[in-house]
């Protein structure tokens, strides 16, 4: 065994020799690739898991239920509905939804997720085959959803595209002032070029061998509660200045909707955002001692500014912000949806999207 270790370390370093010293100026450019990339932000097509809350979340809560949740992908990178005949492909009226963890509903049973409520509600209430697609991803602002909008959105010929973006892109534009400055987790553009073969191996490593090892001691091995943020700190923006940067995000979401043929539909986001709210006020405090009351005023403005580029856009608008009452009846924590807030979602999109399919 010892000597097969040897031998394969030596065969190893030998590749790697020839291949550096003889080929290294055979291969053009192009064929080598960039070492920078577009960051999709999206959980690995066909990926499955079970996650269960962990106590550092739960302490930011006052009505999430504590059990496992299930998360699975398909082909193309969508949240898995939990229903029967739900493909990517194929005749049907589809419904694409884009956001953050909102959107996501990550903690929410995977069939009772708007999004998923929503699909079934359409084909109860027409007899038509509806499918709805959730391409939320906790952290992804409004430009990650475009871009996953064009990079996988498109290819399913759907027919509507639902944006709910705010709260993302708040947190990074008030502190950046800018989409393309970011923590590396949520830039816009990854730079590989130190990584690539030796993140590529060693991800490919642990996929093959230990993925399930790997996510449950990934959490107890890293410490909660790190601050991806910390580098920016101490730095605000005024919504004066980030304000167009959203609104040009939003306008972009809509003209890639409609240069494929794909109605664009904006949401403004729920949120228990209150000065009054106990459990905001703590989560928050706790980052930004002085701002949060602020924060809160700003996140509304945010809103405004969905209604204004709705309606400027002439494009359909459905606003959550109204209609989900800001308490822990229906969001568990400051900003996400339980399952109650999750029924009430689906049955104001359902109402609206038969209302839409009886006008066409």
């Amino acid at each position: 065994m010892k000597n097969l270790l040897i031998s394969i370390v030596l065969g190893a370093l030998t590749l790697w020799t020839v291949d550096r010293v003889f080929f290294s100026n055979d291969m053009s450019v192009d064929e080598q690739g960039s070492p920078r990339s577009i960051n999709l932000r999206e959980y690995p097509p066909k990926f499955e898991a079970t996650i269960t809350p962990n106590q550092s979340y739960l302490e930011t809560t006052d009505s999430l239920e504590i059990k496992p949740y299930s998360l699975s992908l398909d082909e193309m990178g969508f949240i898995s509905n939990g229903n029967q005949n739900s493909g990517t492909f194929g005749p049907a009226t589809k419904i694409l939804f884009f956001g953050g963890s909102t959107t996501e509903s990550l903690f929410v049973p995977e069939d009772m997720r708007f999004v998923s409520q929503l699909e079934r509600n359409l084909r109860e209430r027409t007899g038509e085959h509806f499918v709805t697609l959730n391409g939320g991803r906790s952290g992804n602002h409004s430009m990650h959803s475009w871009l996953n909008l064009a990079a996988k959105g498109i290819p399913v010929e759907a027919d509507y595209a639902v944006l709910m973006n705010n709260v993302n892109d708040l947190s990074l534009l008030r502190k950046t002032g800018s989409y393309w400055l970011a923590p590396p987790g949520r830039s816009v553009v990854v730079d590989n070029k130190d990584k690539i073969a030796f993140y590529a191996l060693a991800k490919g490593l642990k996929d093959l061998l230990a993925p399930n090892l790997y996510r449950y001691l990934r959490p107890r091995l890293v410490p909660d509660g790190q601050d991806e943020f910390a580098n920016y700190r101490g730095t605000t923006f005024e919504i004066e200045q980030y304000a167009p940067l959203y609104e040009s995000s939003l306008r972009t979401f809509i003209g890639i909707s409609r240069a494929w043929g794909i109605e664009p539909i904006l949401m403004t986001q729920f949120s228990r955002f209150r000065a009054s709210d106990t459990l905001f006020q703590r989560n928050y405090e706790s980052v930004d001692p002085k701002g949060y009351i602020k924060f809160a005023e700003e996140f509304r403005a945010m809103n405004e500014i969905v209604r204004a580029v709705a309606k400027s856009e002439e494009c359909s608008l459905i606003d959550l912000e109204s209609k989900v009452p800001p308490t822990s009846e229906y969001i568990y924590d400051a900003i996400h949806l339980n399952e109650r807030g999750s029924t009430l979602v689906a049955d104001v999109l359902t109402d609206f999207f038969m209302e839409k399919n009886a006008r066409n």
